[in-house]
């Protein structure tokens, strides 16, 4: 309880460009790029810069529980690799180096998401970099496209990996219904635009050709189904309406999945065959890995060779 009440620390507007700017460059990674840094690494690494000039505001105000279980799962693939020793040296230091960044970026969002102002501003950041990477390869922007054998074409941008983006894209639609529908300050003569913005994310989600990805945004909006109330001003009215939302979003999908040829011959290949593009067999593999090392694992990159 002393966690929620203790007073919040002034944020320095450095904090939340930077923050805004880190979130706003994930969907727009480049695989096919000519330069030798990402730019979402970059920005990232921009924005842990400037935590470090406001230790306080950034990690010492609040410490989430979680941040213990992610240093526990660090310790343990420690551990892993102590025991097992390493294939790569090289690849094994750049995925501890990372997942060090990554917990360390948790740690400050945790603390500065705290603030409802620049949670807000953080999340449209995101959204809107959603809306425009899901626009740009219907105008022929930074297009690409994988034929699949089953049938069609999987259309993603900049060489991006087809799940990966539908990934992207499932978050950013998630985050929309949530600010405009869910978020007591939600402008409400916009929502007919943030229905458009689902529709269109929805859409550019079905052109990747991710299963995975279409059925975690349907999953992701099946939970406004059971929100409650907000504590400001909800009623039992409004988790109806979410939930009519959540309902009319997975239907208006499976719509326009199965008004594609492309995820209409996927979801019937699986049906049919079996197949799930590789992963029945990887994951039986898997498990025999689990039961040949159940206790020390495999370490960090060591199972990627396995």
């Amino acid at each position: 309880m002393a966690e929620r009440t203790a007073p919040m620390p002034r944020v320095s507007p450095v904090l939340t460009v930077t923050l805004c700017l880190c979130l706003a460059s994930f969907p727009f990674e480049f695989p096919e790029r000519t330069f030798r840094w990402e730019i979402p690494t970059m920005t990232t690494s921009l924005f842990l810069l400037a935590t470090l000039f406001w230790p306080r505001t950034c990690y010492f105000n609040y410490i989430p529980s979680s941040i213990w279980w992610l240093a526990v799962y660090l310790y343990t693939q420690a551990l892993a690799l102590a025991m097992n020793g390493w294939v790569s040296l090289a690849d094994t230091a750049q995925e501890v180096i990372l997942f060090i960044q990554a917990l360390i970026f948790f740690w400050a969002c945790a603390n500065l998401l705290r603030h409802d102002k620049i949670a807000r501003a953080a999340l449209w950041s995101f959204v809107i970099a959603c809306l425009v990477r899901a626009v740009l390869p219907f105008v022929g922007v930074g297009r690409t496209g994988e034929a699949v054998w089953t049938g069609g074409e999987r259309i993603t941008a900049f060489g991006q990996n087809a799940n990966w983006s539908a990934k992207l894209l499932g978050m950013g639609a998630i985050i929309l219904v949530g600010l405009m529908f869910v978020h007591s300050s939600a402008p409400k003569k916009l929502r007919w635009l943030a229905i458009a913005g689902v529709g269109g994310l929805g859409l550019a989600i079905v052109d990747t050709g991710s299963r995975g990805g279409l059925l975690a945004l349907a999953l992701g909006l099946m939970t406004f189904a059971f929100a409650p109330p907000d504590k400001q001003g909800g009623s039992p009215w409004m988790v109806m309406r979410n939930a009519f939302i959540g309902v009319a979003a997975i239907a208006f999908l499976g719509g326009a999945a199965m008004r594609s040829e492309l995820m209409r011959n996927r979801f019937e290949d699986t049906r049919e065959t079996g197949s799930m593009a590789g992963r029945e067999v990887l994951f039986p593999t898997l498990w025999g890995m689990f039961l040949e090392k159940p206790w020390t694992g495999w370490g960090q990159v060591n199972n990627q060779f396995e």
